[in-house]
């Protein structure tokens, strides 16, 4: 450094002492040009130019002094230059920052493990629509408890959440049946054939990422069934059969929670709220935190209340049944009449109705053949104007453990803010022609209602059908009003089938010989394809090609109808308001509607 400035000073000197030869030459032909032009100021000349490095070195300073100004604003452009570069940067990486950022919040990548595909747009009602995708890498795909979604073949299972988490991935060959507890866990059952008089098996809970032994149930003198609370398992239902030496053999009762604890039931019986088959049943059904029980008092079976919390019977055997309800209450018997009780014994209802049936936020109750509609609030909202018929005309009666072939010949449930019930309702939904009517009623508030004719009546959203099997007519119905919109004659069609309707999507479907399609609308006969809307999720149906495309924002899922069932890849609502759908080897999830 020393060195450099020591040089910068002998330049400096050296350009004060003489000017530079280009400047000195540039000189010279100046002056003789102008002395040939001008011979007579030749002398003046001269002497300008014996004077002229005077003057030079004047110039030369001046152009010292200007570079060094020149320098100075190089240096001074230069440094500006340099901080809005530097600026320029920053808001270069800080945006860089955001986006990741914002990628991260707001959408996920494809996994290429995974299969996972992932796109985010705007929507409307929404500040973000998304789904995503996973295509089956085993030979069986589903989803267990709208909560799991498991890809399996006999040697590996890969378990993942919805949001296609992967749980745990297995290397193994056991069969399991899986089912997610009334705890939130994903639980699986290891059976072993060991006896055909008992369920002999092995409990496990996904735990870690792994399949966690809960508890062995192997006993060959011991009978376990899987406890059910709506869907979900509850817990592990025991009875060992032992000798009393007052009352011989008699079965030794107990339930296992799902983290293994055991209740003892006293010796009474778990009840289940469902019928089954016989008493080998694989499964009982419960409600609620309570469990009906029963019991031998005074050589009579009467039934009680389990709490399943505090492990001990809080209503003592003594009622001829009890059902529970979706409004936390008890349908109770005695005597040949029915009334509820909560589970402190108070009675909400009394014994005064031949029987009741629960319809989650109503009831439906009946006096001499007679049906009634009740609140939840245990109001009766009208009169018992219609009637209770039984099947072909027998004398009508109520089974409240529906089985197999058992049915009731009515239905009831609510439309917006009316009551619909139907008296002509027979097994799997299918009107019988022998009842002496065949009636349903849009029933308000208020207790007034309206009367359709029919012997078929169904409600799906906007539209109504009645179908008439005499006259061979299909009416259908707006559902806010039901004035009829306009009714199809089929009595031109030579056939002996009877018109059983289906509304999906924006088509009705006639089945026959063959299968009509209408538009449901204005019923007017089209072609073969359906359109579907579910939240930001457009099906499309051609029944004849046997094709379903289903258009997510901007990506389409072609699949074949046969693959999928009947109607196709059909939504599935989840709590949260997401749903999904499967196509036979490709899982769907709507994550925002």
């Amino acid at each position: 450094m020393a060195k450099e400035k020591e040089e910068k000073k002998v330049t400096k000197k050296d350009i004060k002492k003489r000017p530079s030869k280009k400047k000195e030459n540039v000189n010279k032909v100046d002056i003789d040009k102008k002395i040939e032009k001008d011979p007579e100021v030749e002398e003046v000349k001269v002497e300008e130019a014996v004077t002229e490095p005077v003057v030079e070195e004047t110039i030369v300073m001046a152009d010292v002094e200007d570079e060094k100004i020149d320098t100075k604003v190089e240096k001074k452009k230069r440094f500006w230059e340099e901080v809005k570069s530097f600026f320029i940067l920053i808001i270069i990486i800080g945006l860089v920052i955001l986006g990741g950022w914002l990628f991260v919040k707001y959408a996920k990548p494809f996994d290429s493990k995974n299969g996972n595909h992932v796109n985010s747009s705007g929507s409307e009602v929404e500040s973000e629509t998304a789904y995503i995708t996973y295509k089956k890498e085993y030979d069986y795909l589903a989803v267990i408890g709208n909560k799991y979604l498991i890809d399996s073949d006999e040697d590996s299972i890969k378990i993942m959440d919805l949001d296609l988490n992967v749980l745990t991935e297995l290397d193994d060959d056991t069969e399991y049946q899986f089912y997610v507890g009334t705890d939130g866990g994903l639980y699986a059952i290891e059976y072993f054939d060991l006896d055909t008089s008992v369920n002999a098996f092995f409990l496990y809970v996904l735990e870690n990422d792994k399949l966690v032994q809960v508890k062995e149930f192997v006993d060959d003198n011991t009978k376990y069934n899987l406890i059910m609370n709506d869907e979900q398992l509850a817990g592990i239902y025991e009875r060992k059969p032992v000798i009393d030496s007052d009352n011989g053999i008699m079965n030794q009762t107990a339930i296992y929670k799902l983290n293994g604890d055991k209740l003892n039931l006293e010796n009474y019986e778990l009840e289940s709220e469902s019928k089954l088959l016989g008493d080998d049943e694989a499964y009982f059904i419960i409600n609620n935190n309570y469990a009906v029980v029963s019991g031998i008092i005074e050589d009579e079976t009467l039934f009680g209340l389990y709490d399943l919390n505090i492990g001990k019977i809080v209503v003592e055997p003594s009622y001829d049944a009890i059902y529970s309800t979706k409004n936390n209450s008890f349908i109770v018997e005695k005597d040949g009449k029915t009334g509820i009780i909560n589970s402190k014994r108070k009675l909400l209802v009394d014994y005064e109705y031949d029987f009741i049936a629960d319809n989650g936020d109503f009831y439906v109750v009946s006096k001499k053949n007679k049906l009634a509609i009740m609140n939840s609030n245990y109001e009766l909202i009208t009169g018992f104007d219609f009637d209770f018929q039984g099947i072909w005309n027998n004398e009508p009666e109520y089974t409240y453990k529906l089985c197999c072939t058992n049915f009731n010949t009515f239905r009831a449930y609510k439309h917006n803010d009316q009551y619909v019930l139907t008296i002509n309702f027979g097994p799997y939904g299918v009107a019988e022609d022998g009842y002496e009517k065949n009636e349903s009623y849009i029933i308000s508030e208020d207790g007034t209602y309206l009367t359709i004719e029919a012997n078929l009546f169904e409600i799906n959203g906007d539209y109504a059908t009645a179908s008439l099997f005499e006259s061979k007519e299909l009416i259908v119905y707006d559902t806010k009003e039901f004035k009829e919109l306009y009714r199809l004659d089929f009595s031109d069609y030579d056939y002996d089938e009877l018109i059983y309707p289906e509304m999906f999507g924006d088509s009705l479907i006639v089945s026959l010989d063959s299968d009509i399609y209408y538009n449901l609308e204005d019923g007017k006969e089209k072609d073969a394809n359906i359109t579907y809307v579910k939240g930001n999720v457009t099906f499309k149906y051609n029944y004849d090609k046997e094709t379903v495309t289903a258009e997510v924002d901007s990506k389409k899922f072609n699949f074949d109808i046969y693959n999928v069932g009947m109607l196709g890849a059909h939504p599935v609502d989840l709590e949260n308001g997401d749903f999904y759908f499967i196509t036979g080897d490709e899982f769907v999830k709507i994550n925002k509607r």
